[in-house]
């Protein structure tokens, strides 16, 4: 038996009856033509060849039953090739022919495919006498062949187009399914003719229930009646329309929001006809943009009432969007900020800093700076801005800053400043109460100098004759005395006069012998042995010089003060000097007292804290305060073998602004150690 292989395109398993009844009549007029008694059409059904079409010629022994004409129709669908058998009786290869137990001496047959090469069949002839066929009847039968052939290939275009069509069908029900919940037809007059909604669709009206009406015959709840009537004049003029939006109530009593898109239909004449459409369900949509407004408006309503000024710029610092605060305190309208530019209010923007502060930005920092801002009036106030990236809009950047007034807090501070200055004096003027018997001693012995050369000038004036060279000199001695005493109650004047502070550029060595001259007293009394290491050729430094003075003295007499109470052990006191890494100045005060408590070192400087009985505690902690504001760090280490050293440290002038900006505490590794060179020693 003959068995094809099925193709990848499947074709009609039905042929039409106008198609059949077509090649019945060529089948028989073949019969006629050839003048056999059968014509047949094969057609191939693996595993079986069965007659699909057969003559009808009177003729015919084989009538039109089904006949399985065996070997020969096999061998053409096999071969694809035209079969001529003239008389099977004088061949040797078709004597055992199947065919011929029925009588079949002759045959001719020509194979059938459709258009992508299968087979269908045969076309052929049978007679039962010997019959040549001749070349004109072969010719016929190869014209008929092609004419079946024919419309073979208008039966696979139409299964093709149906296929397509299904294909077609099915996408749109997809789509329908998952990206619209109802395809809808109106006619002329707006009235639903037809209706199919997604099997996922909620809520879904009756089947046929709006058939009939318009859709705004429909039960709605929106929009309103302005809405509809544009609405209506877009369907009366037969134009396209897009995502009308309206509300349907449900069963629950809720509301179903359906977004509708249509387009106008128009028949071959140009009459129009109605529209065709589409509606999305939007409801959950609806429901997320309520809430998305809804949250939109408490952060707005949060936004504005925030007593910081919001401001929203592109990344060309053109403000998009402003807060209440903004308009409130700059003075402008919220369309009149919109636009603008940083440049427009910002007092001290140049575009250096924007430069500067651009390229932080970009780097993903959060830039903080303060600056002053410009009202509409002109009047200008201290704010301080917080600047960071906001969110990417379409590859856009964005960025949000923030604006604090920061007037108050100014005003503040300068209180502060103005009480810290007064505290600072007040404790300086309380450090010089503790020197009185110093200072007496300092103040007393050029004034007891002064008397003893003013007397011995008188005797040398009352010698015959006047010895007026030992009275010159007598006189030199006393102006030299009086001048030392003049310069130690200067220096005790500016330590104690209240005097806007003024920052010099000074020698810190010079600071310390003048400090060390004023306590010399001091020291000797409560026995103690001073010895300075002082370095050559350190930079100058810009402070204020009493305020240095001040830290100086306040660190000796804790020394000195610390040691008084040892009753056995020398009593050793070193000060230094010396350059560290940053090539800033180092100043230490070295004692040999009782040293640290381990339990209090960390509290040291803290205000009001104090290991003395009648102690206020706020000697270091201004100590430390002036340190830091002159760019400087103070801290306290223990001392080998006992007691404590007192560092702190100092810019370079040239350095002094930019380190002044910062607050450092605690000791630092990296400083040079202490020379042991004693170059001037009080004992």
């Amino acid at each position: 038996m003959f068995s094809a292989t099925k193709s990848t395109m499947p074709h009609p398993a039905q042929v039409p009856s106008e198609i059949v009844s077509k090649w019945q009549e060529i089948v028989d007029l073949l019969a006629e033509i050839v003048h056999v008694p059968s014509a047949l059409i094969m057609r191939a059904e693996p595993p079986s060849i069965k007659v699909f079409i057969s003559s009808n010629a009177k003729r015919d022994p084989w009538g039109v039953v089904s006949l399985d004409t065996g070997f020969c129709c096999e061998t053409v669908m096999k071969t694809r090739q035209s079969l001529l058998i003239p008389d099977v009786r004088e061949d040797e290869r078709w004597k055992l022919c199947p065919d011929s137990n029925l009588g079949l001496i002759s045959y001719l047959g020509v194979p059938i495919a459709w258009p992508d090469g299968e087979i269908f069949g045969t076309l052929c002839v049978c007679d039962n006498k010997r019959n040549e066929y001749s070349g004109l009847y072969i010719r016929l039968m190869l014209l008929w062949r092609d004419v079946l052939q024919a419309d073979l290939e208008t039966l696979a275009a139409r299964q093709r187009a149906e296929e397509a069509l299904q294909e077609s069908q099915e996408r749109f029900r997809i789509l329908m399914q998952f990206s619209f919940g109802v395809y809808w037809e109106t006619d002329a007059q707006h009235r639903f003719i037809r209706q199919e909604f997604a099997d996922r669709l909620a809520d879904a009206p009756a089947p046929g229930s709006e058939i009939g009406k318009t859709r705004w015959e429909v039960p709605y709840l929106e929009p309103d009646a302005e809405a509809w009537r544009k609405h209506r004049e877009t369907l009366d003029a037969h134009l396209p329309f897009r995502d009308f939006e309206l509300a349907r109530p449900t069963s629950g009593g809720g509301k179903r929001y359906v977004s509708v898109s249509g387009l106008p239909v128009f028949d071959k004449a140009g009459r129009f006809v109605g529209y065709r459409g589409v509606g999305r369900h939007i409801t959950e949509r609806m429901r997320t943009d309520q809430a998305l407004r809804q949250s939109e408006a408490r952060f707005r309503t949060f936004v504005d009432h925030a007593i910081d000024t919001f401001m929203l710029h592109n990344q060309d610092g053109i403000v998009l969007d402003v807060n209440r605060n903004a308009c409130e305190s700059l003075g402008y309208s919220r369309d009149e900020l919109i636009g603008m530019t940083p440049f427009d209010f910002d007092a001290d923007l140049n575009t250096v800093t924007w430069q500067r502060y651009g390229d932080r930005l970009k780097a993903g920092d959060i830039v903080t700076f303060e600056s002053r801002h410009r009202r509409k009036d002109g009047t200008v106030f201290p704010v301080e801005i917080r600047v960071r990236e906001f969110c990417q809009d379409g590859g856009r950047r964005l960025f949000i800053s923030l604006s604090r007034d920061i007037t108050e807090r100014k005003r503040a501070a300068e209180a502060f400043r103005e009480k810290q200055v007064e505290l600072t004096h007040a404790s300086r003027v309380a450090t010089m109460g503790q020197l009185t018997a110093s200072v007496a001693h300092e103040v007393s012995q050029p004034i007891a100098a002064t008397l003893t050369n003013a007397q011995a000038a008188l005797r040398w004036l009352g010698s015959q004759p006047p010895n007026l060279e030992e009275v010159r000199q007598t006189l030199a001695r006393i102006v030299n005395d009086t001048k030392r005493a003049g310069e130690v109650i200067n220096q005790i004047r500016a330590l104690i006069k209240k005097a806007p502070a003024r920052k010099d550029s000074m020698d810190v060595n010079n600071t310390i012998l003048d400090v060390i001259a004023l306590t010399r007293s001091e020291v000797l009394r409560h026995g103690v042995s001073l010895q300075t290491d002082l370095a050559t050729g350190l930079p100058l430094i810009k402070c204020v010089r009493v305020e240095l003075q001040q830290v100086i003295l306040n660190l000796i007499l804790n020394a000195v003060e610390a040691m008084s109470c040892l009753n056995e052990g020398a009593r050793e006191l070193r000060i230094s000097t010396n350059t560290d890494i940053s090539n800033g100045v180092l100043f230490a005060v070295r004692d040999t007292g009782p040293g640290l408590d381990p339990t209090s070192e960390d509290r040291l400087f803290e205000a009001f804290y104090t290991t003395k009985p009648d102690g206020m505690g706020m000697g270091l902690s201004i100590c430390r305060s002036i340190i830091e504001t002159h760019g400087g760090r103070l801290w306290v280490t223990a001392n080998e073998p006992r007691g404590a050293v007192f560092q702190f440290t100092l810019p370079p002038e040239q350095d002094e602004p930019v380190r002044a900006a910062r607050a450092m505490v605690g000791p630092d590794p990296s400083m040079a150690p202490l020379r042991a060179e004693t170059p001037f020693t009080v004992a």
